[in-house]
This record gives structure tokens, sequence and C-alpha cells, in this order.
């Protein structure tokens, strides 16, 4: 019996292989949040809860973001969450981010 792997396994594997990378290359020197998903109502609470959870925050984020949109008025409150926690943010587009 032959076991075959999906595109999406194969995928999964490099990105997990990149995130091991990258938390060693940054440990300790930036914060990192993942989300993959809608950007739906709601979410913005979510993220928002998340990032208060955090102790001893750094002056940076790294957001690894893959989503095929939402609601522009939810992002806004994303955006202002992180500005008020962070000095500087960047995002890793690992596949796609759209809308």
């Amino acid at each position: 019996m032959t076991t075959s792997i999906t595109s999406n396994q194969v995928i999964e594997v490099h990105l997990n292989n990149f995130l091991d990378i990258l938390e060693t290359e940054i440990e300790g020197k930036v914060d990192v949040l993942t989300f993959i998903g809608p950007i739906l109502n709601g979410i913005d609470s979510e993220i928002k809860d998340m990032i208060e959870l955090y102790k001893n925050k750094k002056e940076k984020l790294i957001v690894i973001l893959e989503t095929e949109g939402g609601y522009v008025a939810v992002v806004k409150r994303i955006a202002d969450t992180f500005r008020k926690h962070y000095k500087y943010v960047e995002f890793i587009v690992p596949n796609f981010a759209m809308s």
C-alpha cells in the first residue's frame, strides 16, 4: 500500500520548517502572531486579547498572515491594536492575503 501526500501536507511541512527557522532566528527579539482565516467580526477582539496576554512585549511584532479577506472595519481595529502595543509591525504572507 502506498501513501500519497497531498500538496497541502507538503506546504504544511515547509511552513513548519520555516517557522522553526524563524523562531530560532528571532527568539526573544520580537513577538510573533500567526493568523490564518477570514477577517470577520469578533476576530479583532480575539487578536486584542491574545496581544494583551503577551508578557514583556517587545518593540516589534511579526504577523504571519494568510487570509481570504474580510471586513475593513475589523482590519482597522486590528491595526489600531497593533499600533497601541508595538512600535514596529511587519507581515509575512507565506501564501496569500486577499482584499
